[in-house]
């Protein structure tokens, strides 16, 4: 079902500009606030699909960008909002009842699965940052 859905996602774009070009640009964002909520959706495909359409004089570059901008930031501000309600006092509080030793102790950078610090991941790396 969600590859279907993927497979059918360059044709609802597509079916939109022939349209109408303003649905194109409609479709652009919703794509990508689509590809925000449901993962499996890869940007990666289909903003080239409406880079094509900008090529082939189908679409605007800047309507499209724009587009393409507001629709992944809607996405990111409902995860945000999640995030915000869903704050880590609950996440921990809910871990520690599944799991206590997921939930790191204070000494240990603290916080719900402690917190990823890229320096310490190598000493090379480390080493380059100081």
């Amino acid at each position: 079902m969600i590859q279907q859905l993927i497979d059918g996602l360059p044709d609802l774009i597509s079916a939109a500009v022939e349209t109408n070009p303003l649905l194109g640009y409609g479709a652009v964002a919703l794509v990508m606030l689509l590809e925000n909520l449901i993962p499996p959706i890869p940007s990666e495909v289909l903003m080239p699909y409406a880079g094509y359409l900008v090529h082939a004089g189908r679409l605007q570059l800047l309507p499209t960008v724009a587009a393409g901008l507001v629709g992944t930031v809607l996405g990111a501000w409902f995860w945000y909002g999640i995030g915000r309600w869903i704050n880590e006092e609950r996440i921990a509080g809910w871990l520690a009842s599944q799991e206590p030793s997921l939930v790191q102790p204070p000494w240990f950078g603290g916080g719900v699965l402690g917190t990823t610090d890229p320096r310490g991941a190598d000493p090379g790396v480390r080493a380059g940052w100081h």
